[in-house]
């Protein structure tokens, strides 16, 4: 039979058929159709929980909230927090009872109330519509919008359309009769459809008038299917297709005869939900790859799913929602639900008989096998439905070990008794010497040689060699205490004790590994030898690598740390699953890859506990191990709650970033909207930021960064944490920064901001620091203003000190010394001219009158107060005295850039140098004299170099015992300036006398300078 006739005969349509093929194809992508409904992971909000109570309608906005419609009002939820609904003036608008929701892709959000208003909300701004708009006093019961932009209302009264900003009735001119309505949707092939008492109706693309449905009316709420068939739920008549009216489900068929169908879903893979009422009780239905069954007329439901309500959680449902990550939400009166996938899948509810406290162990088939005291289970590789042997035996006890033989009997251990043969559904006595009858068995295991080794409790480790027992297989070196663990490693064997050794038999020898070899686990209740050879070991304290005759600890980097480990396998991949007190974690291949290259490498992993579907605490002690692989490469764990696997290559990923939100910042007890921007009071210094990540299924593991403009040197992790706290931020306005990443570590590229601003005190201003700073500059001036009048009070009385001087000078010594060169200069005019004598007094008279001029300018130096003196020029005019007469060459040399030398310094500078070049003049007999005067940065340095006969250094070092002072005057003038004096010279070779001044004592300060001109300035005749 081909196709075409396969489909004539079945009465599947073409369009059926296709739909199918699509809905299959996405299985793997939403809720697992192949978990049992109760081994969803089921959440449930209840008042206690702060879900508003009487929630009946929801919905999802573009932005990623959840929204709740209630008695008391709208809420928000980010899926940690229900919150009302506020707008940014902190006013909570809507607070009545909420009959319809209704969120559309542009961002938008319809409310309807219950007694006939309505409200949109849109960017924060909220638009109220009533009868003065057009609509009826009566409860809105849906809202629609079709492809052309128009939107619709149902209402208990009938059907309104909005036009421009006012709503008309819906009548007779579009073929729709009047009178009351219960339920509106738009379907996938864009038609409008309505449904109430009055029948059903539809409004098909491009019609102006609306087509009745041959079914008869009732109170139902329409949904719609993947193929573009169009469903209502109806209390009285069940699940009627629309588009096939003949295609019915009752609600008997569901829930029992006495059950209603309140409401009905599918979600994008094709699976049915529906909401059942039992009038007192309520239940949760779900029909799995509902398209293959409702393809046909007479279904078959053997496959439905029932989940009954609890005194918590109720499935009283009119609306149904799955959200932007695939998560179903189920509202109702008195709680909220939301189940999504689990990562982890539970192995209990496909056995026809529950196994408690089950032990593993794998064949080498790879089938995996559990046994609990009241049923033994098989998984096949590739298979989820389990093989459950007949006949099998009660064990009577807990099992604490297994080991499935070659033969497909079992060897089974069992607690507080010996061990048995499981062998066709019957146990036999496993021989034993009289020390180990009734002696409890820890774990068993077969060697590569098939010699049976059993550690017994409190007697020991023992080799069945024939028909007796070995301590130890008769191996030395090994202890009597019985091992936790034992592994069998091609033709080794590994042994785990309490005392935290490792024992290992190899070849017949045994030895001992542990502290020694750094092994830092605790007691040893797992060894796990990977395909590449690598050994590993689990325990109470950790996990560690056996590398290099040593052991290296796995540290954790961001996941909880590797604590009672009982359970540890290496998949195909090569990564690292380790169940134990945190959960299973699971180490990546690369990481692993980069902790055998580094063994100080601290690695990443993820956990999965409770939260991903795994039930129950693992055992440490028995059974172990607690981990295995499968033939098919899955990873099974056991707990005592039961056995769960997961498929490394196929785990369930959320690969939607969260969209991230700021919600307000908090100063004290107020709450600051952020809209445009959060305008915080004056003077604040500490505040709290909120955000959010909108990422619905596993909220709890949303991890959050942030950063402030500003404030934060770069990005700050939170954590979980949803807060920011600040403290001493300064005034102005600082930009928020903050993103997130979901439970599988997608991080959100963008984040969310917001601008926060604190305004500044008026001392906080920047017009304040400006006037501050005139202030200042002002405050300076005047400060330079009073230095500048004590810099010429203190020049004023040095002034008038050197001119008292002066005059003193001139009245008395010069005045007198004149006159003594008047006399004597009478006296020789009364010798005769020829006299040898009065050729003599002349001569001296010369000389007289030089010294006279001489001090006469010192007088007037002192009388210059301190005016700037041209050192240079002064030194060339001493030159020309002492030189012009003779044929010395005398040169001035200037480096730097001349600066205004203090008076004091150029004085004692030139009387330096005159006496210098007095000296040259009197004793050297030079050619030619060189004077370099160099203005440097931090010194005033004179030199004056002659090409002449030169000193004796010993000369030079007893100049003043031989009463000749000129060196010593030098050298006291060039200490009272703090300068430093030096001679360098030997015979015949010339001499160099150096001066070197500090630049503090050599060149005037800019003050003295600037005191010095005004003092000039005020001078009388300046």
């Amino acid at each position: 039979m081909d196709l075409c006739q396969w489909l004539k005969t079945s009465g599947i349509t073409v369009r059926h058929f296709l739909w199918l093929l699509l809905a299959l194809t996405h299985v793997a992508f939403a809720i697992d159709p192949t978990e049992h409904l109760a081994e969803l992971s089921h959440t449930c909000w209840s008042a206690r929980e702060g879900a508003p109570s009487n929630s009946g309608t929801i919905a999802q906005s573009a932005d990623g909230h959840l929204w709740l419609g209630s008695a008391r009002g709208l809420f928000r939820f980010d899926g940690e927090h229900f919150e009302p609904f506020t707008l940014a003036n902190g006013t909570t608008p809507i607070t009545e009872d909420i009959s319809a929701l209704y969120a559309n892709k542009d961002g938008w959000l319809w409310v309807g109330m219950r007694f006939g208003q309505a409200y949109s909300i849109h960017d924060g701004v909220l638009k109220a519509y009533g009868p003065q708009d057009g609509l009826p006093s009566h409860t809105i019961w849906e809202f629609a919008q079709r492809e052309d932009g128009t939107f619709w209302i149902q209402t208990t009264v009938g059907l309104f359309l909005l036009n421009g900003d006012k709503w008309e009735a819906v009548g007779a001119d579009w073929g729709y009769p009047p009178g009351q309505g219960f339920s509106l949707l738009t379907d996938r092939n864009r038609a409008l459809w309505s449904y109430g008492p009055g029948g059903a109706f539809v409004l098909r693309r491009g019609a102006s008038k609306f087509d009745r449905v041959a079914v008869p009316g009732g109170f139902g709420w329409l949904f719609s299917a993947p193929n573009e068939d169009v469903w209502v739920a109806d209390r009285q008549s069940g699940l009627i297709n629309l588009s096939h009216p003949e295609h019915r489900i009752s609600g008997r068929l569901l829930g029992g005869s006495d059950a209603g169908t309140d409401a009905g879903f599918f979600d994008h893979d094709g699976n049915l939900w529906v909401s059942i009422n039992r009038g007192n009780t309520s239940a949760l239905a779900r029909l799995p790859n509902a398209a293959l069954e409702l393809a046909s007329a007479a279904p078959n439901l053997t496959s439905i799913q029932i989940l009954e309500a609890d005194s918590r959680c109720d499935f009283d449902a009119f609306r149904f929602l799955e959200d932007r990550e695939g998560n179903l939400w189920v509202p109702t009166g008195s709680s909220v639900s939301r189940f999504r996938d689990n990562k982890l899948h539970s192995a209990m509810p496909d056995l026809p008989a529950p196994i408690d406290n089950p032990t593993m162990t794998v064949d080498a088939a790879g089938t995996v096998w559990l046994l609990g005291w009241r049923s033994l289970a098989q998984f096949a590789p590739g298979r989820n439905d389990p093989i459950t042997l007949d006949r099998t035996p009660l064990m009577g006890k807990n099992v604490s070990a297994l080991w499935r033989e070659n033969d497909g009997s079992f060897l089974v251990a069992r607690e507080g008794a010996s061990l048995v043969h499981y062998v066709s559904g019957k146990l036999y006595p496993v021989a034993m010497d009289s020390a180990l009858q009734g002696a409890g068995v820890q774990t068993v295991t077969r060697d590569a040689a098939g010699s049976l080794w059993i550690s017994a409790i409190r007697s020991g480790l023992f080799e069945q060699q024939g028909e007796g027992w070995i301590r130890n297989g008769g191996i030395s070196g090994l202890p009597t205490e019985p091992p936790l663990s034992m592994t069998r490693d091609g033709n080794r064997l590994w042994l785990g004790y309490v005392d935290g050794r490792l024992g290992l038999i190899e070849r017949g020898h045994g030895r001992l590994l542990g502290a020694a070899e750094m092994l830092q686990v605790g007691p040893v209740t797992v060894v796990a030898v990977g395909s590449d050879g690598t050994v590993w070991v689990g325990g109470p304290a950790g996990v560690a690598l056996y590398s290099g005759e040593r052991f290296w600890k796995l540290e954790a980097a961001d996941t909880p740390p590797l604590l009672n480990v009982s359970g540890l396998v290496r998949d195909r991949d090569g990564g690292l699953w380790a169940n134990g007190g945190s959960g299973v974690t699971y180490i990546t291949p690369s990481e692993i890859t980069a902790f055998l290259a580094d063994h100080r490498h601290k690695v990443s992993g993820e956990t999965y506990n409770y939260e991903d579907g795994m039930g129950g605490a693992v055992q440490t002690i028995r059974p172990i191990p607690t981990a295995a692989m499968g033939g098919d490469g899955r990873i099974w764990f056991v707990t005592l709650g039961g056995a769960y696997w997961i498929d490394p290559r196929h785990i369930h990923r959320n690969l939607l970033p969260p969209p991230v939100v700021v919600n307000t910042v908090i100063v004290g007890e107020r709450h600051y909207s952020i809209s445009d921007k959060a305008v915080l009071p004056t003077l604040t210094r500490n505040f709290e930021v909120d955000f959010s990540a909108l990422s619905l299924s596993m909220p709890s593991r949303v991890h959050f960064k942030y950063f402030l403009e500003g404030v934060d040197s770069g990005w700050q992790n939170a954590g979980t944490r949803r807060q920011a706290f600040y403290t001493n931020v300064p005034p102005g306005e600082h930009r928020f920064h903050v993103t997130a990443s979901n439970e599988d570590g997608v991080w959100n590229p963008t984040g969310a901001e917001a601008s926060i601003v604190i305004t500044p005190a008026f001392y906080q201003t920047r017009w304040f620091y400006a006037l501050l700073t005139l202030a200042a500059l002002l405050l300076l001036w005047q400060l330079v203003c009073l230095r500048m009048s004590l810099l010429e009070k203190r020049l004023r009385v040095r002034l008038e000190e050197r001119e008292a001087i002066a005059r003193e000078l001139h009245d008395t010594l010069l005045q007198s010394t004149q006159g003594l060169i008047y006399t004597f200069q009478g006296l020789a005019e009364e010798i005769d001219r020829e006299s040898p004598l009065r050729m003599r007094m002349e001569s001296s008279l010369d000389r007289a009158d030089d010294l006279l001029k001489e001090a006469r300018d010192r007088v007037t130096r002192l009388r210059k107060a301190g005016s700037e003196l041209d050192l240079e020029a002064m030194i060339r005019r001493a030159s020309v005295e002492l030189f012009s007469d003779t044929p010395t060459q005398f040169s001035v040399v200037r480096t730097g850039s001349p600066k205004p030398l203090r008076s004091a310094c150029a004085e004692e500078v030139y009387n330096v140098a005159r006496e210098a070049l007095t000296n040259v003049r009197r004793h050297a007999h030079a050619t030619s004299v060189k004077v370099e005067l160099e203005y440097a940065r931090d010194r005033f340095r004179l030199t004056i170099r002659d090409d002449g006969c030169g000193m004796d250094p010993q000369a030079v070092a007893e100049d003043s015992n031989r009463g000749h002072f000129g060196i010593t005057g030098m050298r006291e003038r060039a200490r009272q300036l703090g300068a430093k004096f030096a001679i360098f010279s030997r015979d015949a070779t010339g001499t160099e006398i150096e001066l070197v001044v500090p630049a503090a004592a050599a060149f005037l300060s800019t003050a003295w300078r600037l005191g010095l001109k005004a003092l000039q300035l005020r001078r009388p005749g300046s």
